[in-house]
């Protein structure tokens, strides 16, 4: 929950937990008693919790309120004063009375009100000596207040630092006199190691938090390892003797039950780990403490891939990080990861991760940094090859590790056993390639011949040799020369063929011959550029081919092909035969597909034959005859392919594997890491994750623009002309062309243009905008008109001559057909919208802003003129206001954003030579700018100077120019539209077709074009293929959509999302948009979700997924945005543009409140749009998500006439019967069929007659339009069973008569079998009556009604016209046309304009239409006890081994149907689970402990019950925003079953505090 309120339904509530996962606090008590004791929750006085509670509440409730508190500045000020005088009394009474006051003032003061207090820095001193006085009321009172400080005014800790503060606290801990004492020294301490890690831990702080934590109880212990592990952030070699007395401590601790110790403990010994990696002396001292045995324990995994330890995933990863770190320096320790069979662990570990196998998140390897921590501990169990770089003492470790792996091969074979299959299978992770190859020619040279040969066979090593060799990477290439040659040295029989056969040796020649230096496919990355010799590296490389070529080929000039070579040439000269087709897909088939070899496949010139083979011209086929002709060869390969002459095993799958496999060996599609700006940023988070932080952080800083009139421009004025106004401006980053020329357009248009342009229904609706907002009070509350007076560059209110500026016109057109739409709704319904919507205040995280801070002078441009202009997006707000202060009024880069697709720009920009688009940001083009200068990301990477000029380049002023936009040609999208929709007069098949060739601007080589292009054929014919194949033959005959993925261009565009300045900048390759569309095969499902929430949406919305990616892969939901600080502690702008828009509606009128609120702010992109409801106090994301939940519902009701339906009584299982059966786990929301529609294959809907189309049924498609593409930005989930054809009827994409089937069965078989019977009459010559079946055409008595729907007239009296032989065909078409176009173009194109005022409905191009389903209504999977273990977490008084957690699985387990969806709406607020399933909940489903305070003696509650009785009564409760599942300890198993199946089925459509 977002805003810190509890929700909670029928014993539902919200919980917060507090970062870095030590702290929690419940959210208060209601019906059902009193929350349980946070277990987790160190043992303090209460009224730290209460402080902390009422300075978060002070934050949240904002500045205004705080400035009528009793503690403001200048109060605090004058009492800290009077505090002094009591602190400097000698009288005792007075220090303490002193002391107490101090406690209350600093627990109720803010960091604006006393942190800049000049008594600070008399107070502070005195209390340091108080901490070493004899009384314990001054000792206590004195660490009390040093915790408050540090607690609630963390500014203050530079300053007690320096005061001497931090020796005091670990004097005080060390001398244990009181444990109170004690515990408020470490509680402070703890505060102050957050802040400043390295003072405490060079003042014994290390020591102090550790040195006695057995005395403390276990909430003070979790305090102690966490500030522990907060010092460790500060070791460096030189200060490791400041740890090392606590190594065996921590190591110890490792062998705690508490998961916390041990977390912490791990996170200690990480951190210290990383910071003394090149020290193998200090390595050594950290290996003699015991650390290596425990944590081998800790890493295993189950064989599920489940971990065996209760850790994060960061934490897990970082053991794995010390073991490789410790193996590399210490010959011991990787003789005992040998010893101990690691490689079966990390053979459990990557075998089970979805990252590998199918480029999606599953298992414990979930990212690529992760698989890189599991290959640097494989790289480290074998000592390196060859000797260049070792010094003395690192060459006897070595030493003494090679002559242990020859006297233990039998070690080394297992070990190359397990670990060679899998490198092969992570090869295709791009950089890691490096570690892959370097494992490998370990793993080549220490086995054994007789192994190795037996290892070897099945994988294609000689193919990724072949594919490797000519990579424009030097060291790449190195590497596999190295390779090849000690592969053809241990096993020379084998690979003398292979290579020959796999087109290594063709490689090798190719090298020797430097075809590579001027190859433009694949240009060298070496630092030679044009003209200059290669790198040392290649020449070296060059000169081992030649050498190898001589020595084991020396025949190879003569031109010698492999046969199947000659083979498949053979073939794809003669694809027309009527065998050969079959004989080349068998031929591909054989030994498995190995026979053919992924080099011989290439140059045979088969992808090539293929793609003449199936082209069908899109231009042609609108005659039925020309379109059987040219499909003719299409129908020989599916019946060859995929028909029953194929065999068992389709043999496309061969073809495409064949295909996947060479896109692999030839593909060069770059990867982009952006370069950072220089901004230092201070973060608490480790390298990897601080880097991250650094590199978001500089796009939150301002570039410097200077605009310029372009010298041909005449008619728009120089922005500079103004004396007063500098051309000079600071600009945000993410500002587009588009706001930009919405902020420029009012300063440089003259007042005559001005007045021209804006017209007198402009200027009369400026008028009238300008006295409503002078009018209207001051509030953050919406309304619906939202005008805004726009002043001039001198302040004063613009009058009827103001410039109109696209995002005011389209505001202006909306409010005008808003006041049209009225019409929509009965007087009562607008009575209902009155009641049902309450807008409530845009809430936004107050933690995440920075009050005092500058906006324009974010990140440290130094503004050094006093005239400097400024553009930031606090001018460009959200709301459209003005900034405070600001003379020119400026239109909301949010408001800019939303203007639709077709407004006309009347400005365009131009930096250098290159013209601007509309939608470009002012960091891509200054990024593009600078690529085109200094050279691509990709290019100069590695080169410290061309990289230091980029970044130096970033702060130079950059001149755009601006001039009038040329007008655009408004008819050519029309034009484009029309075509599109064309495709109706053709046969569907060449319609689809016909119109398959890729991006046109695709920048690849010839050999990766022929290749995308057959499989985006082979993938549409994959789909087409059951029209034509026999009625009998089943879906399994169709190849699988996985089939078609390609892992290493996957795991290319995956690389890209790691990295959030690509990802924010928005400046991905231009092939990853490409290929996402028109080639999204090649990715996973999970793959494409990702790319749409990377790059299909806005930035708020971007960083809010890449937050929850993070937090994801670092097990930690604590992690927020507010790591993202500079160097002088600011937040970046990036963290505070998420904002919240809070409405609130009532249940009872839902669906019209509904429509208002997606009216009015399903467009607003900068907002994540957040629902309460009215009565209810819950907030956050489980309502949110109910409102989706209930919405979906009432849009799928009879009384509305949207869909259609069918007959629940005609079918065996009814939707009611069926609700608790298996059936409604995959379809539909099992709702009341009398009052809602029964669609079991969908939602679809209803056909209705053009002129009889109700306008309510136009705005409720509307409403679902925008819905859905509001749930799809926000993340929500709808439960609407909508069949895929609706999406693909709205995308425009083409229809027909076999795709009727997919919406009504029963109708498209009739219609099916009507088709046959009119083409058999027409096969036999038109002779006779048409037959049916057996049964004459004229005595079915077929009217001219649509099916189903006799109000449905197909012509005109329709009802009396019947079907006749001469009429068949027409009826046929009429029907089809009713059905999936005529009857359904009002609704689609009402869905289609909701959907396109949120999103455009091209963001979808990226998924195919069954998809859609998964994506915006998620997954309802079966659960087993083992997947519910993986996936469920335990905290607060619970772990996995618990009693009543085992019997909590098992009763979940058994959820079936209704019972499963009741459960997973109870908690988390939707049925339905997101992608992904139960594993992708984040934050992930935690069940922690319930119980029952009791008011009377002991063993008794209030009432006389026992507290076991009162246990057992007390009902589970829940956070749906944290999916906190809050269980109580029950008796028994059945008790729980009974008390949970009441709790998830009475606990619903309410949200309250308990």
């Amino acid at each position: 929950m977002d805003q810190g309120a509890g929700s909670s339904r029928g014993g539902r509530e919200e919980e917060e937990q507090a970062a870095g996962g030590s702290e929690a606090q419940g959210s208060g008590s209601g019906r059902e008693g009193q929350e349980p004791k946070n277990e987790q929750q160190p043992s303090r006085p209460t009224t730290s919790t209460r402080a902390g509670d009422i300075q978060v509440l002070l934050r949240k409730i904002g500045a205004e309120f705080r400035d009528t508190m009793a503690f403001s500045a200048g109060i605090a000020t004058r009492k800290l004063e009077a505090i002094l005088e009591s602190l400097k009394s000698d009288d005792l009474s007075d220090q303490q009375q002193g002391l107490q006051e101090l406690c209350q003032c600093v627990m109720m003061s803010s960091d604006d009100s006393l942190a800049s207090a000049p008594q600070l820095g008399e107070v502070i001193p005195l209390l340091v000596n108080f901490l070493s006085s004899d009384s314990f009321e001054l000792m206590l009172y004195s660490a009390r207040s040093l915790r408050y400080l540090a607690e609630n005014l963390p500014g203050s800790c530079r300053q007690m630092v320096q005061l001497g503060v931090v020796p005091a606290l670990s004097a005080s801990m060390l001398a244990i006199r009181f444990i109170d004492v004690a515990e408020e020294s470490l509680s402070a301490l703890f505060k102050i190691s957050k802040e400043e890690p390295k003072i405490c831990l060079q003042s014994g702080g290390m020591t102090a938090v550790l040195l006695h934590m057995e005395f403390l109880d276990s909430g003070m212990q979790r305090i102690a390892v966490e500030a522990a592990a907060n010092m460790c952030r500060a070791v460096t070699p030189d200060t490791f003797e400041m740890v090392q007395d606590q190594l065996e401590k921590l190591v110890t601790l490792l062998k705690y039950e508490d998961t916390h110790l041990v977390e912490w403990s791990c996170t200690s010994l990480v951190r210290i780990c990383e910071a003394i990696t090149a020290r193998s002396n200090l390595i050594g001292v950290l290996v003699e403490c015991g650390v290596v045995e425990p944590a081998i324990e800790m890493i295993a995994v189950e064989e599920t891939g489940g971990m065996v330890a209760p850790l994060s995933p960061a934490t897990y990863f970082g053991l794995i990080r010390l073991l490789a770190i410790c193996a590399a320096r210490s010959h011991m320790v990787a003789e005992t990861l040998l010893s101990s069979g690691i490689s079966d662990t990390m053979l459990a570990l990557v075998g089970n991760s979805g990252l590998i196998h199918t480029g999606e998140s599953g298992g414990l390897v979930r990212t690529h940094e992760h698989l890189s921590d599991v290959l640097m501990l494989i790289d480290s169990v074998l000592p390196a090859v060859d000797k260049a770089g070792e010094d003395e003492e690192g060459s006897e470790n070595v030493a003494q590790h090679r002559q242990f792996v020859t006297e233990n091969a039998s070690l080394v074979n297992k070990f190359g056993q397990d670990i060679l299959p899998l490198l092969m299978q992570v090869s295709n992770t791009v950089h890691l390639r490096p570690r892959v190859l370097s494992i490998m020619a370990k793993v080549v040279h220490y086995v054994d011949v007789t192994t190795l040969g037996e290892v070897i066979q099945g994988l294609a090593v000689s193919s990724l040799m072949a594919s490797l060799l000519v990579s424009p990477d030097d060291q790449i290439v190195g590497q596999v020369v190295g390779l090849v040659e000690l592969l053809m040295e241990k096993l020379p029989e084998v690979f003398a063929t292979q290579f020959m056969k796999e087109g290594v040796v063709h490689a090798m020649n190719k090298l020797s011959q430097g075809a590579n230096k001027t190859d433009p496919v694949h240009p060298s990355t070496s630092e030679a550029g044009p003209g200059q010799p290669p790198s040392a590296l290649r020449q070296d490389s060059v000169g081992r081919a030649e050498v190898f070529l001589s020595r084991h080929f020396s025949d190879v000039a003569n031109g010698t092909e492999p046969e199947e070579l000659r083979h498949l040439r053979d073939l794809s000269m003669r694809l027309a035969e009527p065998q050969a087709l079959h004989e080349l897909l068998t031929t591909l088939k054989a030994d498995k597909g190995s026979r053919v070899s992924v080099y011989e496949f290439l140059n045979s010139g088969v992808i090539a034959a293929l793609n003449t083979f199936l082209r069908v011209d899109g231009n042609k086929g609108f005659r039925r005859n020309v379109a059987e002709s040219m499909l003719v060869n299409v129908k020989s390969l599916v019946a060859a392919s995929l028909g029953p002459e194929a065999g068992d095993e389709p043999l496309l799958v061969w073809l495409v594997r064949k295909l996947r496999d060479a896109l692999m060996a030839v593909e060069e599609f770059p990867v982009r890491t952006m370069i950072a700006r220089r901004v230092r940023v201070r973060s608490s988070l480790r390298t990897g994750e601080a880097d991250q932080s650094h590199r978001l952080c500089s796009i939150g800083v301002p570039l410097k623009l200077k605009l310029v009139r372009h010298e041909e421009e005449a008619e728009l004025k120089d922005f500079n002309k103004d004396a007063k106004q500098s051309s000079e401006l600071s600009v945000e980053p993410m500002v587009t062309m588009q706001a930009l020329e919405d902020w420029l357009i009012q300063r440089v248009v003259s007042s005559s243009n001005a007045d021209a342009d804006a017209g007198p229904s402009a200027a009369a609706s400026t008028c009238k905008d300008q006295q409503a907002e002078e009018a209207r009070p001051s509030s953050s509350r919406p309304t619906r008109t939202g005008g805004n007076a726009v002043a001039d560059g001198t302040g004063s209110a613009r009058g009827p001559s103001r410039v109109m500026t696209r995002a005011q016109t389209a505001r202006q057109r909306e409010r005008s057909g808003l006041e049209g739409q009225g019409d929509a709704m009965s007087e009562d319904d607008q009575d209902a919208v009155a009641e049902a919507v309450d807008v409530g205040e845009v809430i936004g995280d107050d933690d995440n802003m920075d009050e005092d801070s500058d906006p324009i002078q974010e990140g440290g441009i130094d503004n050094e003129d006093d005239d400097l202009d400024s553009v930031s997006e606090d001018e460009l707000s959200e709301d459209g206001e003005p900034c405070l202060g600001e003379p020119h009024g400026l239109m909301s880069y949010a408001q800019a954003a939303q203007v639709g697709a077709g407004a006309q720009p009347r400005i365009m920009f131009q930096l250098g030579d290159v013209a601007l688009s509309p939608q470009t940001t002012v960091y891509q083009a200054v990024r593009e700018y600078l690529a085109a200068q200094h050279g691509l990301e990709e290019d100069v990477e590695g080169d410290s100077e061309k990289v230091a000029t980029w970044q130096q380049c970033f702060e130079e002023t950059f001149s755009f120019k601006y001039r009038t936009a040329p007008p655009t040609d408004g008819a050519k999208e029309r034009r484009a539209a029309k075509k599109r929709h064309t495709s109706r007069q053709q046969p569907l098949p060449v319609a689809v077709l016909g119109r398959l060739p890729l991006p046109e601007d695709l920048n690849v080589s010839t050999e990766v074009w022929d290749v995308l292009e057959l499989m985006k054929k082979l993938d549409t014919i994959n789909q087409l293929a059951p029209r034509w194949l026999p009625k009998d033959t089943t879906g399994s005959r169709m190849v699988s959509r996985r089939e078609f993925i390609c892992s290493k261009v996957a795991s290319k565009i995956t690389q890209h999302f790691k990295d959030p300045l690509t990802v924010c900048a928005r400046t991905m390759p231009q092939w990853t948009h490409q290929l996402a569309s028109s080639c999204k095969f090649l990715f996973p499902f999970e793959t494409r979700r990702k790319f749409f929430y990377c790059s299909r949406v806005g930035l708020p919305h971007i960083l809010k997924f890449l937050l929850e990616e993070r937090k994801a892969a670092s097990g930690s939901p604590s992690l927020t945005m507010n790591v993202i600080r500079d160097d002088q502690g600011r937040l970046s702008r990036l963290a505070q543009l998420k904002v919240t828009k809070q409405v609130r509606v009532a249940r009872r009128h839902l669906l019209p409140g509904a429509m208002k609120i997606m009216e009015i702010y399903a467009k607003m992109q900068g907002h994540e749009l957040e629902v309460q409801f009215l009565g209810e106090e819950g907030t956050g994301t489980g309502p949110t998500l109910e409102f989706y939940t209930l919405l979906s519902h009432e849009l799928q009701k009879r009384k509305l006439k949207m869909w259609r339906t069918e007959d629940a009584s005609m079918h065996k299982t009814s939707a009611g019967e069926g609700e608790d059966g298996d059936n409604s786990v995959e379809r539909g929301p099992g709702l009341d069929i009398q009052e809602h529609v029964y669609a079991p294959q969908g939602l679809f809907p209803k056909p209705i007659p053009q002129g009889k189309v109700h306008k309510k049924i136009l705005n409720h498609f509307k409403l679902l339009g925008r819905a859905m593409a509001r749930a799809l930005l926000d993340q929500r989930l709808l439960d609407m069973d909508i069949n895929p054809l609706f999406f693909k009827v709205a995308q425009g994409e083409p229809v027909d008569l076999h795709d009727i089937k997919e919406i009504d069965n029963a109708l498209g078989v009739t219609l099916e079998k009507l088709q046959a019977a009119l083409e058999s009459w027409k096969a036999g010559g038109r002779r006779g009556p048409i037959a049916v079946e057996g049964t004459a055409l004229d005595d079915l008595y077929l009217t001219f009604t649509l099916p189903g729907y006799v109000d449905y007239e197909l012509r005109e009296k329709g009802g009396q016209s019947i079907v006749r032989t001469s009429t068949l065909e027409q009826y046929i078409d009429a029907v089809v046309k009713a059905t999936l176009h005529d009857g359904i173009e009002l609704q689609v194109q009402a869905f289609r304009e909701g959907f396109e005022e949120v999103l455009p409905l091209e963001v979808l191009d990226c998924f195919y239409e069954d998809e859609m389903d998964v994506l915006l209504r998620g997954v309802q999977e079966p659960w087993t006890v083992q997947k519910l273990a993986d996936c469920v977490k335990c905290n607060h008084g619970y772990t996995a081994q618990c009693r009543a957690v085992q019997w909590f699985l098992e009763i979940v387990s058994e959820l079936r149907g209704m019972d499963q969806r009741r459960f997973v709406q109870f908690v988390t607020g939707s049925p339905r689970l997101p992608p992904g399933g139960l594993a992708s909940l984040h934050p992930p489903l935690t069940v922690v402990k319930k119980t029952q305070a009791t008011q009377g003696s002991e063993g008794t509650s209030a009432g006389g019950t026992s507290q076991d009785d009162s246990q057992n009564l007390t009902l589970p409760s829940v956070a749906t925003c944290q999916n906190y599942f809050k269980l109580p300890d029950y008796a028994s198993k059945d008790i729980m079953r009974r008390q949970l199946l009441f709790a998830i089925t009475e606990g619903q459509n309410s949200f309250d505090l308990t």
